[in-house]
């Protein structure tokens, strides 16, 4: 048992400041001034009382074991180079698309009846259940479905979802992804979905000015 920064909680250092993403409740908040000099301090080893009371006291750490979890570290996130999503002819209709709709439909009503913290922890355990295996023409198929399909269904907003719709027909296919929620300051956060290095969901300039904050 020691402090740990408590469980659900993720953060991103942007600056001076932190943007802490607490999943349980499914809301942001910013450490600032102080808080985020207290908080760097003990992300750095510090263990003075004073300051773990405060930050305690806060709920930002607690004394915990340390539990496996399905949640990768966003600070060792590899960075994105190159995107599937680019300029391509209208296609038509498939059944992929349908797919597609299908899916986002389905993420959309989970969240809405089973809230943000239960949707991604479930798909967290169902992709640590799958077993993956790369293929770069699997990838293709997925992401140019989603580009097609955004002729017809607005994703104004829609980036967790879609993101979510995206992860779930990847695993269905036993491809390997990761979905990311990145923020920004003034605040902004964007969720996409990369495999290694390549971007599925996005071009790299939507994502270009966003910090990783919880990568699953």
């Amino acid at each position: 048992m020691t402090w740990r920064v408590r469980s659900g909680l993720h953060h991103c250092r942007i600056g001076a400041e932190f943007v802490m993403l607490d999943r349980l409740s499914d809301r942001y908040f910013l450490l600032a001034q102080a808080n985020a000099r207290d908080f760097s301090a003990f992300l750095e080893g510090d263990a003075d009382p004073g300051l773990l009371g405060r930050l305690a006291g806060k709920d930002i750490i607690s004394i915990e074991e340390s539990p496996p979890t399905p949640f990768g570290d966003a600070s060792h996130l590899v960075k994105a180079r190159t995107s599937l999503q680019h300029d391509c002819p209208p296609a038509p209709f498939s059944m992929l698309w349908a797919e597609v709709v299908w899916e986002q439909f389905l993420a959309r009503r989970a969240l809405r009846k089973q809230g943000f913290n239960r949707v991604l922890t479930e798909l967290a355990l169902r992709r640590a259940a799958v077993s993956l295996v790369p293929a770069h023409d699997g990838y293709e198929a997925v992401a140019q479905a989603f580009q097609q399909s955004a002729r017809y269904i607005s994703y104004v907003g829609q980036c967790l979802p879609r993101s979510l719709a995206m992860m779930r027909m990847l695993l269905r296919r036993n491809l390997p992804a990761q979905l990311v929620i990145g923020v920004s300051l003034p605040f902004q956060a964007h969720c996409w979905v990369q495999a290694d290095s390549t971007l599925l969901s996005d071009r790299i300039d939507m994502i270009r000015s966003y910090h990783p904050i919880l990568v699953l």
